[in-house]
């Protein structure tokens, strides 16, 4: 039963990733409306339990669900400030997963993420494009990583070996050439 799970949780991983590397800059409108509803959802639930009993439950549940609402209408209406987070936080799972040094992998990610969501405010197509493919050709690697037993002769959280590193720059280059020969460019 827990295998089946696993598999089963490992097929969704992998079909969101691949969805992500092969048809991000399609899909940039979801991305971010289910970003800004799991942000605003954990937000909720963390802003209502700071005030309510320890054991009432159903307040923290409804606060999550009305954050999760709130912010993800916001996210329609603040599209730009959307594909700033949602790019920061593509590149920084990019980076987490490369440097094999925890806590400068957790600073760099954000140096590099912060830097990445400010050039997808000003050249959004191309920067979502770039980083909806290179972080989906890593989570892909990664996935695989991790279900098909490689991870127990390489710690899950390790970085990836150097032919996964070149599997995931392959697949995530692949899946930029998809992206932009099948999306037009505004005019």
């Amino acid at each position: 039963m827990r295998e089946t799970m696993t598999w089963g949780i490992a097929a969704g991983a992998l079909a969101v990733a691949l969805l992500n590397c092969f048809l991000g800059y399609k899909l940039r409108r979801l991305w971010v409306a289910l970003g800004c509803c799991v942000m605003g959802g954990a937000a909720g639930m963390l802003l209502a339990a700071q005030f309510v009993p320890q054991d009432a439950v159903l307040p923290v549940i409804l606060a999550g669900i009305a954050g999760a609402v709130l912010l993800t209408a916001l996210s329609f209406k603040l599209y730009l400030a959307g594909v700033f987070l949602l790019c920061m936080g593509l590149v920084w799972v990019v980076v987490y997963a490369f440097v094999p040094w925890r806590r400068w992998a957790v600073i760099l990610g954000l140096i590099v993420g912060i830097l990445a969501g400010v050039l997808a405010v000003k050249w959004t197509r191309a920067a979502l494009i770039l980083t909806t493919a290179a972080s989906g050709g890593a989570s892909v690697m990664r996935t695989l990583m991790v279900t098909e037993g490689v991870a127990q002769a390489v710690n899950a959280s390790a970085p990836l070996s150097a032919a996964l590193l070149a599997a995931a720059v392959a697949l995530g280059v692949l899946g930029a050439v998809v992206q932009f020969r099948t999306t037009r460019p505004k005019t």
